[in-house]
C-alpha cells in the first residue's frame, strides 16, 4: 500500500492466496495496524493478534479473524527529496494452526528494501520527465543512486520500464547482487531452475550466499505459498539430524516425552534445505537416500511411513564429486541430488560486482548505525578490488563495517605494521572505540551491537569484559 496524494494508504498491489488480486474495497486487513505501522515508521510482528491488547478489540480484527500479521514500513531511501515514509508492505493470516513465523518477518524485510527503492526510483523519474530546466541535476541524483543497477542513465532507464521478473533477474533477491559475466551466468539459470520442481545441488565456497540462491528458487518457484525450513548437516550428530528431519515418536528415546514432527513434515508442501549436506555420515546418507527415493519418512520409534512432497535443495562448501571419488560419498545420493548442480562463484572472479555490493553493504551499515557514511576513497576501493577474499562476500561485509566503524583508526589487513608494545597499545585502544561505537549504534543492545560488528555474541562479551567496558 501506498501513500496517495491525500496522505491515505491505497492499494498499489494484493492478492489473496488463491491468487486473485484485491482492490480497496476488497481489503480485509487491519487498517489500525497498517496506520500504526505507517505514521510510526516501525515494524510491527504480530504472531497472535488475538492476544494483543492494542489490536484485540480493533473492528477489522473480530470481524476477519485475524490469527497474525506482519507490517514494515517502506522507508524512502532518498527522504530529503521526498516523504520520509512512502507506504507499507503487509500480510495477515486467519489460520490458527499455522501462524506467520520470523522467517517471513526476515524475507519481508529484505522485500521492503527493494519496493521501497523501486517506487522512490519511479517516483524520481517520473519528475525528471515533469520538470525538464532540472534534468541534468537531477541525472546527477539518479545516476549516484543506481550505480549498483546500472553504469549510465540509458540502462537505468531501460531498468525503470523493466517488469518485476526482469528486475529479479539481473539483481536477484536479498543480497544476490551483480551484473560480472559469473553472475549472470547463474541469473539466467535460476531462470530456469525456478520454472521446474527438480532437486538441486548449489556448490561453492564458504561466503558465496548458496542459502540466499536455494530461496531465491524457493521464493520465486510453485511451492513458494508452502514453507522452506533448512538444516545445517555438519551441526549435528546422526541421532539428532536424524530426529530432526524425520521427526519422532513419544517413547522412542529417553526424554522423548511427546511427538516431534521432523523437518521433512514441516515443509510438506514446500522445500527442505540441506546446508553443508557433504558432512552428513554413511548412515544418514543411507537414510537421506531412501527418503528422497520413496518420498516417504518414518519417525524414529515409529512402524509407519509418512508421505511426504518436499522439494530439495542441498548446499555443500565441498565438491562432492572428489567426496564421492574418495569413497566418503554415495554415487547413487550424489547423482540424487544433483539433478540441477548449480556453483555459486567466489568473489575474486567477480571482482566488477564488488563496487555494487560495496554500495549495497555501505546503505544497510548506514542503517544500523544510523547516521550517514562517507564515500569510500579510492585508494581503500582499489584494496578492495585487489585483494583475493578468501571468505568472500561475507568478508567483504566485516571488512566494510570496520572500515565504516573504524574510520580514521581503520588499518588495512594487508599491511605490515611493527609489532612493537607501543603499537599493540594503539590496537587495543582502536578495538575498545569500535566496541563502544557498536554499543552507541545498537542503543546498549548487546546483540545487535554484535552484530554491528559481524561477530559473535559470545565473542562480543569477550570484548566487553577485555577492555572493562560495563
Amino acid at each position: 500500500m501506498l501513500k496517495d496524494k491525500n496522505g491515505a494508504l491505497s492499494i498499489k498491489a494484493a492478492r489473496n492466496r488463491k491468487h486473485q488480486d484485491l482492490s480497496d474495497e476488497d481489503f480485509l486487513g487491519s487498517t489500525s495496524i497498517l496506520n500504526k505501522v505507517f505514521e510510526e515508521h516501525q515494524s510491527l510482528y504480530l504472531p497472535r493478534v488475538q492476544e494483543s491488547k492494542e489490536f484485540s478489540s480493533a473492528k477489522s480484527v473480530r470481524k476477519w479473524k485475524l490469527q497474525s500479521a506482519i507490517c514494515i514500513p517502506l522507508l524512502n531511501p532518498n527522504p530529503e527529496r521526498q516523504a520520509a515514509s512512502l507506504g507499507v508492505l503487509y500480510v495477515d493470516s486467519s489460520f490458527e494452526v499455522d501462524p506467520l513465523k520470523p522467517e517471513d518477518l526476515q524475507l519481508m524485510e529484505m522485500l521492503s528494501n527493494y519496493v521501497a527503492i523501486s517506487v522512490s526510483n519511479a517516483r524520481l523519474f517520473e519528475d525528471v520527465t515533469k520538470k525538464n530546466e532540472h534534468i541534468a541535476s537531477l541525472n546527477a541524483q539518479l545516476q549516484n543512486r543506481l550505480e549498483t543497477q546500472a553504469s549510465n542513465l540509458n540502462e537505468m532507464k531501460i531498468l525503470l520500464a523493466e517488469t518485476q521478473r526482469e528486475v529479479a533477474k539481473v539483481y536477484g533477491l536479498g543480497m544476490i547482487i551483480g551484473k560480472s559475466k559469473p553472475m549472470l551466468k547463474l541469473f539466467k539459470t535460476l531462470e530456469k531452475v525456478v520454472q521446474t520442481d527438480a532437486t538441486v545441488l548449489i556448490e561453492g565456497e564458504s561466503g558465496t550466499g548458496k542459502e540466499l540462491i536455494a530461496k531465491y528458487i524457493h521464493y520465486n518457484g510453485s511451492r513458494a505459498e508452502w514453507p522452506m525450513v533448512s538444516v545445517n548437516c555438519s551441526a549435528l550428530n546422526d541421532t539428532l539430524l536424524e530426529s530432526e528431519l524425520f521427526g519422532y515418536v513419544k517413547g522412542a528415546f529417553t526424554g522423548a516425552d511427546k511427538n516431534k514432527v521432523g523437518l521433512f513434515q514441516v515443509a510438506d508442501g514446500g522445500t527442505l534445505f540441506l546446508d553443508e549436506v557433504g558432512d552428513m555420515s554413511h548412515e544418514m546418507q543411507k537414510k537421506l537416500l531412501r527418503a528422497l527415493h520413496e518420498r516417504e519418512v518414518r519417525p524414529v520409534g515409529s512402524s509407519e511411513t509418512l508421505k511426504v512432497d518436499v522439494r530439495i535443495i542441498a548446499a555443500t562448501n565441498k565438491s562432492l564429486k572428489q567426496l564421492m571419488q574418495a569413497g566418503s560419498f554415495r554415487e547413487d545420493l550424489y547423482f540424487r541430488l544433483a539433478v540441477i548442480r548449480m556453483e555459486t562463484p567466489p568473489l575474486r572472479e567477480r571482482r566488477d560486482d564488488i563496487p555494487l555490493l560495496v554500495n549495497y553493504f555501505q546503505n544497510k551499515i548506514s542503517d544500523e548505525l544510523k547516521r550517514t557514511l562517507p564515500m569510500l576513497s579510492e585508494k581503500v576501493m582499489n584494496q578492495l578490488q585487489k585483494h583475493e577474499w578468501p571468505g568472500n562476500v561475507r568478508e567483504l561485509e566485516n571488512e566494510l563495517r570496520s572500515i565504516f566503524i573504524l574510520e580514521d583508526e581503520y588499518e588495512w589487513k594487508d599491511s605490515k605494521p611493527d609489532k612493537t608494545s607501543s603499537d599493540e597499545m594503539n590496537l587495543l585502544e582502536i578495538e575498545k572505540r569500535a566496541v563502544l561505537r557498536a554499543l552507541e549504534a545498537a542503543n546498549g543492545n548487546k546483540t545487535k551491537a554484535a552484530d554491528v560488528l559481524g561477530i559473535s555474541r559470545r565473542t562480543f562479551y569477550k570484548k566487553i569484559i577485555k577492555h572493562h567496558i560495563y
